[in-house]
């Protein structure tokens, strides 16, 4: 069944490649991004005539959040996934120098960096769950990080708000559950090859994961055989299109969030 997908930071990146996954299986997609990158929001909306609606939209302004989650139910009448992708990397902090450590960071850079990562996607959530619980049901699928990065020195504010990201999502997908709507993190699996990493950090790209490897994973999670799948991590570097889906799943899904180390909960 083709389904009506809003994507945020549709433009570029994981977010371009995942709206054309979206696209190739038949679903439609609004495409939400920045004003400034309106000839790439252009480019994806003329290569599919009819099946992509644009929208600018900055996640750090609820108002804005709910116009594109109103842009997407005017153009297609009803919205079935948002797809929270819009964020910012390290190097909005830093650029091509050295990660500072998390003492140096000035405030008002830890403070933009999650405004928009974590307060970004929780009012872009907030505006598309009423419209999903007044159609009977959705999905939120939210790109988080590795646990790796979430974790690794020198990745403040950039970690801890994937964190909160990931234990978001469990918690949404409890309270989401009784509404049949779903929520689920999908990543790639390690520093990929988007404006995200700079240059100086990887200056052989082909050794980057590649934004394709969120394909296969995207479309299994848009399809009917994912209904009810939820509270899950799915790590694209670790789903092999050429094995049975049922194979992929094992190596690449896990439950989403922290997993205890210990049978008792500190």
């Amino acid at each position: 069944m083709a389904k009506t997908v809003l994507i945020t930071g549709a433009a570029n990146g994981l977010g371009r490649v995942m709206a054309e996954a979206a696209l190739a299986k038949g679903h439609q997609v609004l495409a939400v991004d920045l004003p400034q990158e309106e000839a790439a929001l252009a480019s994806l909306a003329a290569a599919h005539p009819g099946a992509v609606a644009t929208q600018h939209g900055d996640i750090t302004s609820l108002a804005q959040c709910e116009a594109a989650v109103a842009a997407c139910l005017s153009r297609f009448g009803r919205l079935d996934v948002l797809l929270n992708n819009a964020g910012l990397g390290m190097g909005s902090i830093y650029g091509e120098a050295e990660p500072p450590p998390f003492w140096e960071i000035p405030e008002a850079s830890w403070t933009r960096l999650v405004e928009v990562n974590l307060n970004g996607t929780f009012r872009m959530t907030r505006s598309a769950i009423p419209a999903m619980i007044a159609q009977g049901g959705g999905a939120v699928i939210t790109v988080t990080t590795s646990y790796f990065t979430m974790l690794n020195p020198g990745f403040s504010p950039y970690g801890p708000s994937k964190v909160a990201l990931e234990a978001s999502t469990v918690m949404w997908a409890a309270e989401l559950a009784p509404h049949n709507i779903t929520a689920n993190v999908l990543v790639p699996g390690g520093a990929t090859n988007t404006r995200f990493v700079p240059d100086r950090a990887a200056p052989d790209r082909s050794k980057l994961i590649q934004p394709d490897v969120m394909v296969a994973p995207l479309q299994w999670l848009l399809s009917e055989a994912a209904a009810g799948v939820t509270s899950k991590r799915i790590v694209g570097r670790d789903w092999n299109p050429a094995l049975p889906v049922a194979a992929a799943l094992a190596a690449a899904m896990r439950p989403a969030g922290f997993i205890p180390t210990t049978s008792v909960l500190p």
